[in-house]
């Protein structure tokens, strides 16, 4: 018996690992690749774009790096990744999105005060987020990055000021280090600043009588950037917080519970997320947490403060948008290692190990389908795109014979969908301008031309196929329904 439960404590001694950074980025990574790339056979560097938003973002090159007013710092280092190249783009997508999970958890960790987290806690926090369906997108559409970017300095910018608050040495050159990275995030993107406030909040009430006023010089500076950053793009025109179109925002109290729901309930990936949360919430509060009850509260309403700002836009609704505070919700259960830790019967440790493990493949089979979905429809338009870029290539020196060419039957996952049309002399050196032609009553034509009226340093002209006759002596580029297509003219494709 004796040599039973030494035998059991050395299995459970190994089962708890040290809440380092990189031994919960190693375990998220690993349940991603497990999951995204091991059972659903996901091409997680396909790297190649299928909207409007990844042939402008793929668009850049070191003499053509982006600096601008609305959002400066996330859409220049967007740039220079395009710069680097596209796989990198991709590749660096892939790491933010695991940093920012593991961030996350690192941060409850310490938050915590965990100096040790149970092992199968960690692999099912993490599965349940990397099982979120339109994670699918964080591998596949650029447009994430910016968020991720935010969310990443944001972490970083919190991280520091717990680190502050729980060790007794303060840190050197926290204060200007808070700043820096929370001026990074929020000139990145909005979605983070509150949640970055609340936490120095948090350190300026409950830290070290030393810290809290440094913490306090952190939060003014992070609510003058807020302010700085929403008072820039409303004096330099339109821009994503303008109020215009999707973005206009409801302020009533029953428009912004509605979509705070819908955020909570919108898919069963983050379902599950909420259920997980509740659940550690109903254990803390049966069994009692003492002191952690107050910060398991706090943790609660920097959730919410991550909802909120996306819940006063109801038009501008996108399932993905709850990666932003899923892996908060599914981080709560590393909670769970407080008790395990401390001495106790060892059944209840394997329980919970056993727990964890079943609980495993159920998250996925409750989210499978909207990834299957999705996967689908990256796979079909990633096809579709190959094609079409190899048909360029294949007639590229024919292409630039002509400054400017037709184009017929392309779909909006294609790269005339992007006006600027800057992606054909960088990916592809094709140098020719374009007169894209598609049904005025069509939804390139619609959700493209409308935005992008056509301009003379556009290199791509969208018009009505109905003024085809026109055109008739430019040569023409027309595609099939797979993407291959040959050079004709227009009295060839009458006949």
């Amino acid at each position: 018996m004796q040599k039973r439960r030494i035998q059991a404590k050395f299995i459970f001694a190994f089962l708890f690992v040290p809440a380092t950074f990189l031994n919960i980025f190693l375990c998220v990574l690993t349940c991603f690749l497990i999951v995204h790339v091991g059972f659903y056979r996901a091409n997680v560097l396909c790297a190649v774009p299928v909207t409007v938003d990844d042939y402008a973002n793929l668009g850049y090159s070191f003499t053509t790096l982006r600096f601008c007013q609305c959002r400066p710092v996330s859409y220049f280092l967007l740039s220079l990744m395009s710069a680097i190249g596209v796989k990198f783009f991709y590749l660096m997508i892939i790491a933010l999105t695991v940093s920012y999970i593991a961030l996350v958890f690192t941060l409850m960790a310490r938050f915590f005060e965990l100096k040790k987290i149970f092992l199968p806690l960690l692999i099912l926090s993490s599965t349940a987020v990397v099982s979120f369906e339109y994670l699918v997108h964080y591998y596949n559409y650029t447009g994430v990055i910016v968020g991720l970017l935010a969310g990443n300095f944001a972490m970083g910018a919190m991280l520091v000021c717990i680190n502050a608050h729980d060790t007794n040495t303060i840190p050197k050159f926290w204060v200007p280090i808070a700043i820096v990275l929370s001026l990074f995030s929020i000139f990145s993107k909005e979605e983070f600043a509150l949640p970055m406030i609340l936490i120095s909040g948090w350190a300026a009430l409950k830290a070290h009588t030393r810290v809290r006023d440094q913490a306090r010089i952190v939060m003014v500076s992070q609510i003058l950037f807020l302010f700085s950053a929403i008072l820039i793009q409303k004096l330099g025109g339109p821009s994503f917080i303008s109020g215009a179109g999707d973005y206009h925002p409801n302020f009533s109290a029953l428009s912004i519970i509605k979509t705070f729901a819908n955020y909570l309930t919108a898919s069963p990936g983050a379902v599950i997320a909420l259920s997980l949360q509740l659940t550690l919430l109903l254990l803390v509060f049966l069994c009692g947490a003492g002191k952690d009850k107050e910060k398991l509260i706090f943790v609660q309403v920097i959730i919410g403060a991550l909802i909120l700002p996306f819940s006063i836009l109801p038009g501008h609704f996108f399932h993905l948008y709850a990666f932003d505070w899923i892996p908060w919700q599914c981080s709560l259960l590393l909670c769970i290692s407080l008790w395990l830790d401390k001495p106790s019967d060892n059944r209840i440790r394997s329980l919970c190990a056993l727990i964890s493990l079943l609980l495993l493949p159920v998250l996925l089979k409750l989210t499978e389908f909207d990834r299957i979905n999705l996967l689908e429809y990256y796979n079909r338009e990633t096809k579709y795109v190959t094609n079409v870029l190899n048909t360029l290539k294949v007639n590229r020196a024919l292409l630039n014979e002509f400054p400017i060419f037709t184009v017929t039957g392309a779909k909006i996952s294609s790269p005339w969908c992007w006006v600027r049309g800057n992606y054909f002399p960088l990916r592809l050196g094709i140098k020719s301008r374009w007169k894209f032609f598609v049904a005025k009553d069509s939804s390139i034509y619609v959700m493209i031309r409308g935005p992008y009226a056509n301009n003379e340093k556009d290199n791509v002209e969208i018009l009505d196929i109905a003024e085809l006759p026109s055109y008739e002596t430019l040569p023409c580029l027309k595609l099939n329904e797979m993407g291959g297509g040959t050079v004709i003219s227009h009295q060839e494709s009458k006949n």
